[in-house]
């Protein structure tokens, strides 16, 4: 660990650490580390348990079941939500880079800025405490109906990125990789201002979509197409393996950022017809896009 990462790690591991349990003996800073993310564990627990009781959990599967997308509102304790929002938003100034980019397969723009995996692991403490929460993944395991997992294949650099979007800015439609996406929006935007997230509810028959086939289908089932405008702290967790989605571009002022978790679930992780069409996906949208000129 560096100078500065350690230094970081000891003010961000003080600024979540529970005043009680930070006493002159545990100046080591693994040692405070190892507190900190223990509790911070303990506050998501806590906190998962008031706010989503099991007659609310039946309510979202019930729902995620019928449009393979749910929102969750007031997803994280506050005050971890707002050392997750200021370790991002430190990062984008510090490393974020726009670029205006197309994917070759599919000609769809996307334009944001965006932390890939191993930048947002250096700039944020929370960021890997928050994606291997045994708390948030059996939540997101009771909506979705399957253990959620971990990535560790291929695909595992991507598992968690960061996006901000402002003005003139958006995400084309797309599928990803993984099965699940669990995406933490730190900061929102109004309906007013756009950035909205849009997912298109193909019929079972029809999924997993392919690269080649997102405009044809997506065109046909724009009338079953939802959007969600979600405030600072709440998430949405979907089949963004499976179903077409994208984020509206930015038309106001304001700034939205979101961290997006990436899973499997047992079931898919055994299926080597799903492997295949990660794979496929992974080559056609990511690998087959460019990144071209930043913009101005």
């Amino acid at each position: 660990m560096s100078v500065t990462r350690a230094q970081n790690a000891r003010h961000q591991a003080v600024a979540i650490t529970p005043k009680h349990l930070i006493t002159p003996q545990l100046a080591d800073c693994d040692t405070r580390l190892a507190i900190a993310q223990t509790a911070t564990e303990r506050s998501i627990a806590t906190h998962i348990e008031k706010h989503f009781p099991a007659d609310r959990l039946a309510a979202l599967k019930t729902q995620f079941d019928k449009n393979g997308s749910v929102q969750l509102d007031h997803i994280l304790p506050e005050k971890i939500h707002r050392q997750y929002l200021w370790e991002i938003e430190r990062a984008f100034k510090n490393s974020g880079e726009e670029h205006h980019l197309i994917n070759n397969e599919t000609r769809t723009l996307r334009k944001y800025k965006k932390l890939p995996y191993d930048i947002v692991m250096r700039e944020s403490i929370l960021a890997q405490r928050l994606y291997q929460s045994k708390s948030l993944q059996r939540l997101a395991s009771s909506i979705v109906g399957d253990t959620v997992t971990e990535l560790n294949d291929e695909f595992a650099k991507d598992r968690v990125v960061a996006h901000q979007l402002s003005k003139g800015l958006s995400h084309g439609t797309h599928v990803d990789p993984k099965l699940i996406a669990l995406v933490l929006i730190l900061k929102g935007l109004p309906k007013s201002a756009g950035g909205g997230m849009r997912f298109f509810n193909v019929p079972p028959r029809h999924r997993p979509v392919y690269p080649e086939k997102i405009k044809a289908i997506t065109k046909k089932y724009r009338a079953r197409a939802k959007t969600f405008y979600l405030p600072g702290n709440s998430a949405h967790i979907s089949l963004a393996g499976e179903l077409p989605h994208e984020v509206l571009p930015v038309t106001g002022p304001g700034t939205r950022v979101n961290v997006t978790h990436s899973y499997g679930t047992v079931t898919s992780d055994q299926s080597e017809q799903r492997k295949a069409y990660e794979r496929y996906v992974y080559e056609k949208e990511v690998l087959s896009t460019d990144k071209r000129a930043p913009i101005a």
